[in-house]
């Protein structure tokens, strides 16, 4: 529903990595997602690219590009962790985030995975985000 807000076309099916291809002449951009990795991979991939579309126009160069990742990556943690779910949990903490994830997307196990390990990075993207705002 977010991608049709902001004009753009998700495409869901198993494909080997998520993209954002923008619009050309009158076409909408189009957002990838991959469906095999599971439902907080699924998330995480489509806000991702969302981040891309909302912030960014164009390739770049790799400075660039590396940035653009960043930037994206940032504006998705914050779209899966928002500000109301910080508040609502009352911790800022890597665990915190996670069991919101948890709790939203899929539930992690407690052992080592890939989604738990997603949701660990995922996590640590938030709680970055969040001292940027706190010292700004």
């Amino acid at each position: 529903m977010c991608a049709e807000l902001f004009g753009a076309r998700v495409v869901m099916r198993p494909l080997p990595t998520a993209a954002y291809v923008p619009g050309i002449l009158d076409a909408p951009p189009i957002i990838l997602v991959p469906t095999q990795f599971g439902p907080l991979a699924m998330m995480w991939a489509l806000a991702h690219e969302l981040g891309h579309l909302r912030l960014h126009v164009g390739p770049g160069n790799k400075l660039i590009r590396s940035k653009n990742e960043q930037q994206a990556n940032k504006w998705a943690a914050c779209a899966l962790i928002p500000d109301a779910r910080i508040r609502l949990y009352q911790n800022a903490s890597v665990d915190a985030f996670i069991a919101a994830l948890s709790a939203n997307y899929e539930d992690l196990p407690m052992s080592d995975s890939p989604s738990r390990a997603l949701a660990h990075k995922i996590a640590q993207y938030r709680l970055n985000a969040l001292s940027v705002n706190i010292r700004e």
